[in-house]
């Protein structure tokens, strides 16, 4: 999806869009299976649109990637 959206920025919004969905209730992205996991996050893409919103430029990489590991974890989700 990355790779797709680097060459043809236009499609990031709907390929994200589908890939919101199939984490809401499981299913397919392109060729890829996506399998629920969804804990009420992506119940709208109203998150979507407000994180796309923002400037993200100016934040660490790393402290997305440990917010979005812990989120994953029930025991850090606090």
């Amino acid at each position: 999806m990355l790779a797709t959206s680097h060459r043809f920025p236009d499609r990031f919004p709907k390929l994200a869009g589908q890939l919101f969905v199939a984490m809401r209730t499981g299913g397919e992205v392109g060729m890829e299976a996506i399998e629920w996991f969804n804990g009420g996050l992506f119940d709208s893409n109203a998150a979507l649109q407000k994180a796309a919103e923002r400037a993200w430029a100016d934040i660490e990489p790393s402290i997305l990637g440990t917010l979005f590991e812990r989120g994953l974890d029930p025991e850090k989700e606090k």
